[in-house]
């Protein structure tokens, strides 16, 4: 896979070629002027939130994050350690590390390694040669980032998907650097590991990349042993298993509507475990517990179209993309709990399928800024009306999980696409080389 300028694709035809701008007039493709930007962006930030800052306090996740910090610094009981916890204890990591330099500066640390992170994903993404279809995934992405800032500043997600916008870019040089990084990734917030499944199912540096995620993902595993957490290794696992249905999640949206409709036995109501909000009624509990065995059938099917296309010879860096996609969007459709971040686990795949081909990834480009949109207004901005029952804030969440259902299907149709002209194409070049042996190089006993 990846960025390679020979393998970027056709880009379309833009606003300023349709209205004869010269390319050197338009802004948006001056590098200069997108660092500005880039910058521009993460000092408005940590603008935003020095009110905050200044106070010592802090917002969103990260309440509960200095928490379980400050937990373990102070109190000596860590979180996934001395008790189950409801992520991969790498993931404590960043946590315990935002705490380091004092309470009252959590917030300023914690904005200043996604800062970091993020810079690093847009250096990455343009390489030293940028290309226009670069230029225009770094822009989307920086939108991106701006629409989801609730959660890509205040949540582990926004660590890990500029984590995997940086494994992506790297792959065909750095397929090592790819597999550390993923594999650090994926013990940080688990969705990483569908990247891995299509890298797998695709990529010819597949080999590598795994090798380098087994030797990282040991060396987690023997830390995590050394420090006495060995039986709370998996409890992310099991803690998830218990877990309701979210008011977001896209399969939560009957018992969502009944609520609202204040039917009887229906319910809107706060898990304080895990400090999410919740819904239940009438065949809550078992669609909750069918939700996994729907989401593995789900991978292993994608699996098989993935298979499928590689075998009739499709173009490997598309099939990737689109196969991490499908996969990735399936982890959220099918997924019991639907918050907000979770959006964050599709966006670093959009970004380099539109690195790669512009023109292919429009559709999804398009469809995952719709979502981000929406995802921000359902939260923080509508939030307290839906949890309150309002039937706008529903019809907007009904609406945004709609779009992911349309992007997932949009995904499989690729895919299957993907093996059908690759087939037709085999099919053809196969008639043309026959033809062309038989007319101008006749086979003979003596002959190879």
């Amino acid at each position: 896979m990846t960025i390679s300028d020979r393998n970027l694709g056709v880009v379309p035809r833009t606003f300023g070629d349709r209205f004869g701008v010269p390319a050197k007039k338009r802004w948006y493709l001056a590098k200069r002027n997108l660092w500005l930007a880039i910058l521009g962006t993460h000092a408005v930030f940590f603008i935003g939130l020095s009110g905050t800052m200044l106070a010592g306090n802090v917002q969103g996740d990260l309440q509960i994050y200095r928490h379980w910090a400050f937990q373990g610094l102070v109190h000596g009981s860590w979180p996934g350690i001395d008790f189950a916890w409801v992520y991969p204890e790498i993931a404590l990591g960043p946590i315990v590390f935002a705490g380091l330099w004092g309470f009252g500066f959590y917030l300023f640390v914690w904005l200043c390694m996604i800062s970091v992170l993020n810079i690093a994903s847009f250096i990455v993404l343009l390489g030293r040669r940028t290309s226009r279809s670069r230029m225009i995934a770094a822009w989307w992405w920086l939108a991106i980032l701006f629409v989801l800032s609730p959660v890509a500043l205040l949540r582990l997600d926004g660590l890990t998907a500029p984590m995997v916008v940086i494994a992506l870019a790297l792959l065909a040089r750095w397929p090592l650097a790819t597999g550390f990084i993923l594999a650090t990734a994926t013990w940080i917030k688990v969705w990483p590991a569908a990247i891995f499944l299509a890298i797998v199912a695709t990529s010819r540096n597949w080999l590598a990349v795994v090798m380098a995620g087994i030797i990282t993902s040991a060396a987690f595993v023997a830390a995590i042993l050394a420090v006495g957490a060995g039986d709370n290794i998996s409890s992310f696992i099991t803690m998830q298993s218990t877990r309701n249905l979210q008011l977001e999640a896209p399969v939560a949206a009957p018992w969502l509507w009944m609520s609202v409709a204040e039917q009887p036995g229906f319910l809107r109501f706060y898990g304080e475990s895990l400090e999410t909000w919740e819904v239940t009624g009438p065949g809550s509990a078992f669609v909750a517990k069918l939700m996994t065995p729907l989401m593995a059938i789900a991978v292993v099917a994608i699996m098989g179209l993935l298979w499928r296309a590689r075998k009739r010879g499709a173009p490997s860096q598309e099939l990737l993309l689109v196969g991490s996609l499908a996969l990735a969007t399936s982890m959220v459709v099918f997924n019991k709990v639907g918050s907000p971040q979770y959006m964050l686990w599709l966006v670093p795949i959009v970004v380099v399928g539109i690195a790669l081909n512009t023109r292919s990834w429009r559709v999804p480009g398009n469809l995952m800024m719709a979502i981000s949109i929406m995802t921000t207004m359902v939260f923080p901005i509508f939030y307290m009306p839906l949890v309150n029952g309002s039937r706008y804030a529903a019809v907007l969440l009904t609406s945004r999980n709609a779009l992911l259902v349309i992007l997932l299907g949009w995904t499989i149709m690729r895919l299957v696409m993907l093996g059908q002209s690759a087939s037709k194409k085999s099919d053809f070049t196969a008639v043309q080389q026959a033809q062309f042996s038989q007319k101008d190089f006749p086979v003979s006993s003596t002959t190879h």
